[in-house]
């Protein structure tokens, strides 16, 4: 199966949980999508999730290298720019931050996949 054909899949499989999420009221996706979505309007994770987005794409293990960016980012972004210290650093907000992150990249590779096509 085609690359291109993954990233569909993907899409599709998280379309499904999303609509389905927000359709019943389910908590545990609606909470964590806002979350999500608050993170990703974040200037420094839009740009830093763009140029790994293509920096990254030569690694043989990409989505591992995007991850670790994403959570050295999730880090940093609470260190430096929120003057925050490591004793109040917060699972799920890193968490939440590196899942934009992940997020950011996935679509933009998305998108430079459907325009590779053509």
């Amino acid at each position: 199966m085609s690359n291109s054909r993954y990233y569909f899949w993907v899409l599709a499989a998280a379309i499904i949980i999303l609509g389905v999420g927000f359709t019943m009221k389910i908590p545990e996706i609606t909470n964590i999508s806002h979350a999500v979505a608050a993170h990703a309007s974040n200037p420094w994770i839009l740009v830093v999730a763009a140029i790994s987005a293509f920096l990254l794409g030569n690694f043989r293990h990409y989505w591992i290298a995007v991850i670790v960016t994403g959570l050295v980012t999730a880090v940093c972004i609470h260190l430096f720019v929120n003057n925050g210290a490591f004793n109040t650093l917060d699972t799920f907000t890193t968490l939440y931050r590196t899942l934009a992150f992940i997020c950011i990249v996935y679509l933009l590779n998305l998108v430079r996949l459907i325009f590779s096509r053509f």
